[in-house]
């Protein structure tokens, strides 16, 4: 699902798909504007440089008076398979709460880990519940859903246009385009290699 490596390895590139496709995302077309709580949203564990992005994009958007919840998580210092017992933390989301401060968010923030080219789950929750993008991958503008007027890649436009393209409308996606990215679209593109 990451391009490079598929290339790398002369494998066939198989992009990625939401995980929690099968649920019924036409709901999240009758979500009212005053049902969002805040203008971006981003969850993430903290590693590389991070908190350098997130000090900088915090700044734009409180210039701009935007509002926002980005939460950088410590780093799972576990090693192994099996982690049954995560250790309480403030930081810690259940998955649950994360869809939710999605739904009731403007747009998602997604900040790729260095050395990976490939797109992250956020870049998905954003297609299939219908929020703008604001992504470090420039790979999301070779996918079929990638709209300009939905997906701002940082440090190809300027931060300050952040706050224009967070209040312009969001640029609907075919649905035929949105299934592709279902575990069912994604098991019909092996049947089809």
């Amino acid at each position: 699902c990451d391009r490079e490596i598929a290339e790398r390895y002369h494998a066939t590139f198989a992009p990625y798909f939401y995980i929690f496709s099968p649920c019924d995302f036409d709901a999240y077309d009758t979500i009212a504007q005053e049902d969002i709580q805040r203008d971006v949203f981003f969850i993430g564990e903290e590693k590389g440089d991070r908190r350098a992005r997130i000090d900088a994009i915090t700044k734009v958007l409180d210039q701009a008076g935007l509002t926002h919840e980005l939460r950088l998580v410590p780093q799972n210092r576990h090693h192994g398979l099996f982690h049954h017992h995560r250790p309480a933390s403030a930081s810690y989301m259940p998955y649950a709460v994360v869809q939710e401060r999605v739904r009731t968010s403007r747009a998602i923030l997604e900040l790729i880990s260095d050395g990976q080219t490939g797109l992250t789950q956020r870049s998905f929750e954003a297609l299939f519940l219908r929020k703008k993008l604001i992504t470090t991958s420039s790979e999301v503008k070779s996918y079929d859903f990638y709209h300009p007027q939905n997906v701002f890649v940082l440090g190809e436009r300027p931060l300050e246009e952040l706050p224009d393209f967070l209040h312009s409308p969001f640029h609907p996606i075919a649905p035929e385009i949105v299934k592709q990215y279902t575990l069912a679209g994604w098991l019909q593109h092996f049947s089809r290699a």
